[in-house]
């Protein structure tokens, strides 16, 4: 009397695969990989085909759970009140029964949750590079960019900005590199993902659309790092997408990221993707933008969010807010009062504009005070980035 999922068919290249909602996931990605190998061009209309199945069978499936558990809860209620067995319970005492069908319902509906699950949310801040709080161009050789972006770089001579987007890609902004870097420079960038327990021991895909010239290549690498800053586990720098090829493309890399036996979920550790755009960047600049990291063993389309959502993320690692100077004590004393728009993940460090100093009154997640500035600043930063 076990509940049974409900078989579904999937059509590959003419062949029906009868499936159910247990072993959906797998059998997906053995069509998606049989079509990566044989017809790539014919990937994004197959997930499309497949994805627009699947708020039906939802419907389908839960329909049926819902109609299998009525009976039957109508006949085990009979049978507690006979003292019979239900029919087809075979060897089973009635609470037996019930607590089977208990268990075939919570495989079931997990089995329905992997499904919605089919695509995966972007695990990165700021992949369409939309938030640029420091600024919109940069010559530095270290530090944050665009919101979430962190660079490292030996090139004086390296510029990263803000450019418009062309109609090549679905957003307004994208990330720009130029200069004169080569194989004797050293270039990276950085994206640090906070939340990286999740990723352990599953498949995640990178993948981003770049503008380069032929012949320009790029390398990433995936990098978990603890709380003390060490490296606790990276992979080989792989090439990202077709030296040869110039022009706007999509391109991704795919790896199982291995579990840690041990590590620590505080303070700054981190999952990284580091993306090294250092090779021959001589000539014209290399252009990012719909950057994305998910839990899947396939590239998916670039998820977009509303602009005031990613910046409240944003906010929640780096914040310039005005300030409100008050005055107190006879104007002996002055005070600024800063309660933050977004609530930070750690206590900040708090700067102001050069030249003010200024007394910590106090300082927390949420808000701070300060007192006895030799100015009045305009403008406060609170700073609770992963360095």
């Amino acid at each position: 009397m076990a509940y049974t999922p409900t078989p579904i068919s999937f059509d590959v290249w003419g062949t029906p695969r009868t499936i159910n909602s247990t072993d959906l996931i797998t059998d997906l990605d053995d069509a998606v990989n049989d079509i990566i190998q044989d017809d790539p061009q014919a990937l994004v209309p197959f997930i499309n085909g497949q994805l627009s199945k699947l708020p039906a069978y939802l419907t389908y499936e839960l329909e049926a759970m819902s109609s299998y558990f009525e009976d039957n809860t109508s006949r085990l209620s009979k049978a507690w009140a006979t003292g019979t067995e239900p029919e087809g319970a075979g060897t089973y005492s009635s609470r037996e029964w019930a607590e089977q069908s208990k268990e075939d319902a919570d495989k079931a509906y997990k089995a329905s949750v992997a499904l919605t699950s089919v695509v995966g949310r972007n695990l990165l801040i700021n992949g369409g590079f939309d938030i640029w709080q420091r600024g919109d161009t940069f010559n530095i050789s270290s530090g944050y960019t665009a919101d979430r972006w962190f660079i490292l770089n030996s090139s004086a001579g390296t510029t990263i900005e803000r450019v418009d987007a062309d109609t090549d890609f679905s957003t307004n902004y994208a990330l720009s590199i130029s200069g004169d870097a080569n194989g004797s420079d050293y270039l990276s960038i950085h994206a640090k993902v906070e939340d990286w327990k999740a990723i352990q021991g599953r498949f995640v895909t990178f993948s981003a659309k770049i503008t380069k010239s032929p012949h320009k290549e790029i390398w990433v690498r995936f990098r978990q790092i603890d709380a003390t800053g060490a490296t606790l586990w990276e992979s080989p720098e792989m090439p990202f997408g077709n030296t040869a090829l110039g022009g706007t493309l999509k391109y991704h890399v795919t790896l199982s990221i291995p579990p840690l036996a041990t590590f620590s979920p505080l303070g700054d550790s981190n999952f990284s993707v580091v993306i090294y755009p250092n090779r021959n960047m001589k000539g014209s600049p290399v252009v990012f933008g719909e950057a994305q990291l998910e839990i899947s063993p396939h590239p998916t389309l670039f998820k977009q969010e509303q602009i005031a959502d990613t910046l409240s993320q944003c906010e929640r690692y780096y914040e310039i807010t005005q300030a409100f100077p008050l005055d107190y004590n006879s104007g002996v004393k002055n005070m600024i009062d800063l309660p933050f728009r977004a609530v930070k993940r750690k206590i900040p460090t708090i700067t102001t504009e050069a030249n003010i100093t200024w007394t910590t009154n106090y300082t927390n997640t949420y808000r701070c005070s300060l007192y006895n500035p030799t100015d009045t600043p305009n403008l406060i930063y609170a700073d609770a980035e992963i360095y």
